[in-house]
């Protein structure tokens, strides 16, 4: 199993920084600072007689060199200078020499052609692991490599088959995240099967909690989609016990339990009573010397009709 990434190296101004693969070195710019942390000899060295480090169209241990050559030749030495990318695998899967043969096999599949990379691989952790770094550069025409949202996956994909090609496995795509109107969905669904023991009811039921069930006989998938729009979603990517055999059997067995009027048990129609007609009575309760006052001195104005 073999975990990738891959990420640009931008050439900010020259570093002070003490540069152990070259003592008399003291200055040194991005590219540079990348290899030698690939190429850091207690990572790498394998015995007294092996380093697991190559050279593709560069040699290993002038690899500095032989890129900056190639950026002064077509006089494109500032912005990205590198791609560092990273290979890892599971813990005793592949021992140093495997993991570094599929670093360089890989590193020649992807980049090769039109790069140079230096393949380093790590012994320091648990897990074996690459290191690539890739020249900005073509040594071929001087272009620099094409940055596209595609990279990772192609990368990826390569690693993929090579370790099959192993016999190695392989960390497989994880499940896109469902979106969360599909559990929303099933517990409307859910709802409805407890409400109704008939297709017609089972329809009513979910329309009232805000979908319309489509089972048209014609189409091949029974759907669910929200009354207030949305697409339609098919039950199957709700689940087997979702789907529309599934919602049969739940509305039969409610049927030979409850009979066919299971929905109006549950939610009986509203009774509807109309309200009669009863006048105001304006001067229930009141006195006889308050209701003289109001007729005659009140909004009425009796009293200057009496006058008059």
């Amino acid at each position: 199993m073999a975990v990738t990434k891959i990420w640009t190296i931008k050439d900010s101004l020259q570093r002070v920084l003490d540069y152990a693969a070259n003592p008399d070195k003291t200055e040194y710019d991005a590219l540079a600072q990348t290899l030698h942390y690939a190429e850091n000899d207690a990572k790498t060295k394998l015995n007294e007689s092996a380093q697991l480090v190559t050279g593709i169209h560069c040699r290993a241990d002038h690899a500095w060199e032989d890129m900056r050559a190639v950026q002064e030749r077509f006089s494109k030495t500032d912005g990205v200078v590198a791609l560092h990318a990273y290979q890892s695998f599971r813990e005793g899967e592949v021992t140093p020499e495997q993991c570094h043969e599929i670093g360089v096999a890989l590193a020649r599949k992807v980049w090769g052609k039109r790069f140079q990379v230096l393949v380093a691989t790590h012994m320091n952790t648990d897990n074996l692991h690459n290191h690539f770094v890739i020249n900005s550069v073509s040594y071929v025409d001087g272009k620099k490599y094409e940055q596209r949202r595609s990279q990772y996956a192609e990368f990826r994909a390569a690693s993929d088959k090579l370790c099959r090609e192993y016999g190695l496995s392989v960390v497989e795509q994880p499940k896109a995240k469902e979106p969360a109107r599909y559990a929303r969905m099933r517990e409307a669904i859910d709802q409805a099967c407890e409400d109704a023991s008939t297709a017609e009811d089972f329809h009513r039921a979910l329309y009232r909690q805000g979908y319309i069930f489509g089972s048209d006989p014609n189409r091949r998938y029974a759907t669910i989609r929200a009354r207030d729009g949305g697409r339609a979603v098919r039950l199957y990517r709700l689940g087997e016990e979702y789907d529309l055999a599934a919602i049969d059997d739940r509305l039969r067995e409610n049927y030979l339990l409850y009979g066919p009027r299971l929905y109006e048990l549950k939610h009986p129609p509203r009774q509807y009573t109309p309200k009669r007609y009863r006048p105001k009575d304006t001067y229930a309760g009141k006195g006889i010397l308050q209701i003289f006052l109001e007729v005659f001195f009140g909004e009425s104005q009796m009293h200057r009709l009496y006058l008059y």
